[in-house]
């Protein structure tokens, strides 16, 4: 007889995880890119708007990690998980997220309160 292996509540909880991740990950891009053919600066700002609500979510509940910018840009963050990584501007970040350890250490030796 065949033993059944059983799926413990860890492995629910990181499924369940992952499947969040993908999804606001998605959102992200979606957003991002209806802000890049949006015809109106009205819509751009919805979406971006709509972009940055979604990165601040992510890194507020630790679904995306926050990494410095590659070419060392002040103004920009690199924010994502796994699956995709976005660019997003410092000064839109929540006061809880500036307050994070993670984004500090991130941002190294640059200072939060200058962008």
């Amino acid at each position: 007889m065949k033993r059944i292996k059983r799926v413990t509540f860890k492995q629910v909880c990181n499924n369940a995880l992952a499947e969040c991740a993908a999804r606001l990950q998605k959102r992200v891009r979606e957003a991002n890119s209806v802000a890049k053919i949006a015809l109106t600066k009205k819509d751009r700002l919805t979406a971006y708007r709509a972009k940055n609500a979604a990165l601040n979510h992510g890194l507020r509940v630790g679904l995306f990690k926050p990494r410095s910018d590659e070419k060392g840009r002040n103004h920009l963050l690199l924010v994502g998980s796994d699956i995709g990584r976005v660019h997003m501007p410092i000064r839109k970040l929540t006061s809880v997220n500036r307050q994070s350890l993670t984004i500090r250490t991130a941002l190294g030796h640059r200072s939060l309160d200058a962008a």
